[in-house]
C-alpha cells in the first residue's frame, strides 16, 4: 500500500478541549485547511463531520477521545476503499446487478411492510394464549428451574430462580421481601403464565406470516385479472 496514495494526514487531537465547538476551532486553526480534518487518497473528512458525531456535554478528556476514535475509524475506512479502488478490474467494481436486486429487495420489503402493518391485529386474548398452548404444550418445556414469587406485597409472578436468589441477595435486610408461592424443576411443562408473552409474540407472527402470504397471493390474482401476469408453459416436443 505504500506509495499508493498521494497523501494521508490525520490531524490527531492532543490536548483537552472545553466543548465540541473547541474542538471545531482548534482544528480549524491548527490545520488551515479550510476544515478539512483528515485526508485518505480522494477523501476528505470535514470537522463538521466529526464534531456533529460527538454529544453535548461529555467532559473535554471524552470528546477528545471520540474525535480521535471518529477520525481513525475513518481513516481506516477510505484507506480500505481507497485501494480496493485502485486494486479491483473494472468487472469487480461494477455493483450495478447488486444495487438494482438490493434496492428491488429493499422496496418490496417495504411495501410488505406498510401492508402487514395496516392490517395486523395484535390484539391477543387470554383464551387465544391458552388454546395456543394447550395444543403445543411440548413447546414450553422449562430448560431452568422457575418459582412462583411475591416480591414485597406485589402481583405474583414466575421467574428463573437464579434470579430470586439475585433478588434475595439484594434484599437480605428485609427477610419478607420475597415469598415463594411454588417452584417448578427443570424438564417440566411450565405454566401458561409464564410463557405467556412468548406465546403472545408467536400467535402475532404468526399472523405476520398469513398477512405476507395473504399478500402474494393477492398480487398475482390481482396481475393476471388484469392482465398485468402472463406465465407461459414451456412447450413439450411432440
Amino acid at each position: 500500500m505504500k506509495g499508493r496514495f498521494h497523501h494521508i494526514f490525520i490531524a490527531l487531537l492532543f490536548i483537552a478541549l472545553p466543548s465540541c465547538k473547541a474542538i471545531d476551532g482548534f482544528i480549524h486553526d491548527f490545520i488551515h485547511d479550510d476544515e478539512i480534518v483528515a485526508k485518505a487518497g480522494i477523501y476528505e473528512l470535514y470537522v463538521s463531520d466529526v464534531t456533529s458525531q460527538i454529544p453535548h456535554g461529555l467532559s473535554p478528556e471524552d470528546s477528545l477521545a471520540m474525535a480521535n476514535q471518529i477520525i481513525t475509524a475513518w481513516a481506516e475506512d477510505k484507506v480500505l476503499l481507497d485501494m480496493a479502488d485502485h486494486k479491483l478490474s473494472k468487472k469487480e467494481k461494477d455493483v450495478t446487478k447488486e444495487l438494482t436486486e438490493y434496492k428491488e429487495s429493499l422496496l418490496k420489503y417495504r411495501y410488505e411492510q406498510r401492508y402487514i402493518n395496516e392490517r395486523l391485529d395484535t390484539v391477543v386474548t387470554a383464551d387465544q394464549v391458552n388454546k395456543y398452548y394447550q395444543e403445543h404444550k411440548k413447546k414450553f418445556i422449562l430448560d431452568a428451574p422457575i418459582a412462583k414469587i411475591s416480591f414485597k406485597g406485589g402481583e405474583p409472578k414466575w421467574i428463573e430462580t437464579s434470579l430470586m436468589e439475585e433478588l434475595k441477595t439484594e434484599n437480605a435486610d428485609d427477610k419478607k421481601a420475597i415469598k415463594v408461592i411454588s417452584q417448578m424443576e427443570k424438564g417440566e411443562v411450565g405454566p401458561v403464565e409464564y410463557f405467556n408473552e412468548l406465546i403472545r409474540d408467536i400467535i402475532v407472527s404468526g399472523r405476520k406470516r398469513a398477512l405476507s402470504d395473504t399478500l402474494e397471493q393477492e398480487l398475482l390474482d390481482n396481475a393476471r385479472a388484469k392482465g398485468l401476469l402472463k406465465i407461459y408453459s414451456a412447450k413439450q416436443d411432440k
